[in-house]
């Protein structure tokens, strides 16, 4: 089997890291030094499912009794977590450590700018 292909969508060295914007041909991933941050499916159709088994904490929301009513989440990475809170009901706001995620994440995808638009 092939490795697949990946093209660098963008990058910000900072001080002490680099941050990039990663696209495969199903996934973006938003990248801090070596380590996955946030990742989307590319497809429109299934951009609002889990890309990650480790992103159960969407699936348990709605098991929750009684309901939250806000959260906050710390750090955006790719902003799928407080998208999908919110359009859960719940209101959700973001504390990003990393100027540098924060400035790539709109290349990412809408619910990333979404996400970080509604931050504190």
């Amino acid at each position: 089997m092939a490795a697949p292909h990946v093209t660098v969508v963008a990058h910000l060295r900072a001080s002490q890291h680099v941050v990039a914007v990663v696209a495969s041909a199903h996934h973006r991933f938003l990248l801090r030094d070596d380590t996955i941050v946030g990742c989307e499916h590319r497809e429109p159709s299934v951009r609002d499912q889990m890309a990650f088994g480790a992103m159960a904490l969407m699936a348990t929301v709605a098991f929750l009794d009684p309901k939250p009513r806000d959260a906050l989440c710390l750090g955006l990475g790719a902003g799928t977590v407080p998208h999908f809170l919110r359009a859960s009901g719940i209101r959700a706001d973001v504390v990003e450590m990393c100027a540098t995620v924060d400035e790539l994440r709109t290349l990412l995808s809408p619910a990333a700018t979404t996400a970080a638009n509604h931050c504190c």
